[in-house]
C-alpha cells in the first residue's frame, strides 16, 4: 500500500514540474532582438500560473495520500489478530470419588477429586462447569467446584473457586457429585460410561481459552466405594 501511494504521488508530482518548467523556460510571449517585436508561443499565457498551482496542488495531495496510507498500515499492524495458539499443558492425571459421607450437615456428602499436573506455562483457570452426561452435580446445593493447590509440602492448600497455577505446579479440583445416586449405580459407570465433561475457563499467555475434559472413572477406583 505505501509503495502504490508513493508511486503515485511521485507520477503526479513530476507531471506537475514538467508543466511548471515548461511555462517557465518558454512563456507565452517571447522578447526578440527586435524591441518592438515579440514572438508568440502556441501556448496560453495563463499556463504559467496554473502550472504553479496544479504543482501545489499536487504536493498537498500526494502528503496527505502518504499520510493516510502510512496511518491505515499502522493500524494494520496493531490490529493484527493473534495466530499462535498458547500451548497448554494441563493435563488430567487421576481421578477419584471419596466414600459416601453419611454426615447429615455435610452439604456434599459424594465429592469427586481430579488431579491435574501443569506441564506448560503459567494458567489462570476460572470458575469451571459440570457438564452432565450420567451423572450431576449436588441436588438442593450451588455448585461446588473448588481449586487446590499442592504445596511444597506435598499438602493441598488455597480452596478457591478460580486459581492461578504456575509451571510444574499441580492442581486438584473437587466436584460435588449428586448424592442421590447410589453406589451400585456409580460402580455400573465404570471404565466405558462417562460420568460428564469438564469446563474450565482458562486463561493463557493473553489468550481467553477454554479446557474441556471427559471424565471417565476406572473400576478400580468405584470398587472402594
Amino acid at each position: 500500500m505505501l509503495e502504490k501511494t508513493a508511486r503515485i504521488s511521485s507520477i503526479i508530482q513530476g507531471v506537475a514540474a514538467v508543466v511548471f518548467l515548461y511555462s517557465y523556460f518558454f512563456p507565452a510571449t517571447q522578447q526578440t532582438a527586435d524591441p518592438n517585436v515579440v514572438h508568440q508561443m502556441n501556448h496560453p499565457s495563463w499556463l504559467a500560473m496554473v502550472s504553479v498551482i496544479f504543482l501545489a496542488v499536487a504536493v498537498l495531495a500526494s502528503s496527505v495520500l502518504n499520510l493516510v496510507a502510512l496511518r491505515s498500515h499502522r493500524k494494520t499492524n496493531v490490529e493484527k489478530p493473534l495466530t499462535t495458539k498458547p500451548t497448554i499443558g494441563l493435563t488430567l492425571r487421576s481421578a477419584s470419588i471419596g466414600p459416601y459421607q453419611h454426615n447429615p450437615n455435610s452439604w456434599y456428602p459424594r465429592q469427586m477429586a481430579l488431579y491435574f499436573s501443569n506441564d506448560g506455562g503459567e494458567i489462570h483457570l476460572g470458575v469451571g462447569k459440570w457438564i452432565k452426561d450420567n451423572i450431576g452435580m449436588q441436588i438442593g446445593r450451588p455448585s461446588r467446584f473448588v481449586y487446590f493447590r499442592k504445596n511444597n509440602l506435598g499438602r493441598w492448600e488455597g480452596e478457591a473457586t478460580d486459581k492461578v497455577v504456575y509451571s510444574g505446579n499441580w492442581v486438584k479440583i473437587s466436584v460435588g457429585l449428586d448424592s442421590s445416586v447410589p453406589d451400585g449405580e456409580l460402580k455400573k459407570l465404570a471404565d466405558e460410561i462417562q460420568l460428564g465433561t469438564l469446563e474450565i475457563p482458562a486463561v493463557v499467555s493473553g489468550a481467553p481459552i477454554k479446557i474441556r475434559t471427559n471424565i471417565v472413572v476406572t473400576r478400580e477406583v468405584l470398587s472402594r466405594l
